[in-house]
């Protein structure tokens, strides 16, 4: 018996992310916007030891999407501070930006073949 192939085992997670219950999303970077991204929504929790038995801590939302969805439409976009997610929340839109968190990055790979971006936000503004 055969090991797991990382390659299938990616594509399972990108089709998991299609038909999950993802959300419409639209990134902006300057005047660069890709629309109708398919993004499942999380929370990782950051915090700081302020001293003195302080620990103050919070939770920054995190888009999760399928890395070659994230296009100019001929390469693929490495998220940066201070780049935009726009997502409807109750018939509003709700602007999201890209940053840091306490490690000092504002995306990782969730997964070891790297088709999975988990980036970083907090939430900007609500229109």
């Amino acid at each position: 018996m055969g090991g797991v192939n990382l390659d299938s085992s990616a594509a399972w997670l990108d089709l998991m992310l299609e038909t999950s219950n993802g959300e419409r999303v639209t990134f902006r970077d300057g005047a660069l916007v890709v629309p109708n991204l398919t993004a499942v929504i999380g929370v990782t929790p950051i915090g700081f030891d302020l001293g003195g038995g302080v620990l103050q801590s919070w939770q920054i939302t995190d888009f999760f999407l399928a890395a070659d969805d994230l296009t100019d439409g001929a390469e693929e976009i490495t998220p940066a501070v201070g780049q935009i997610f726009t997502r409807l929340i109750g018939g509003r839109e709700v602007e999201y930006q890209v940053c840091n968190t306490d490690a000092g990055r504002c995306y990782r790979h969730p997964d070891p073949s790297w088709r999975t971006l988990q980036i970083h936000t907090k939430q900007s503004s609500e229109a």
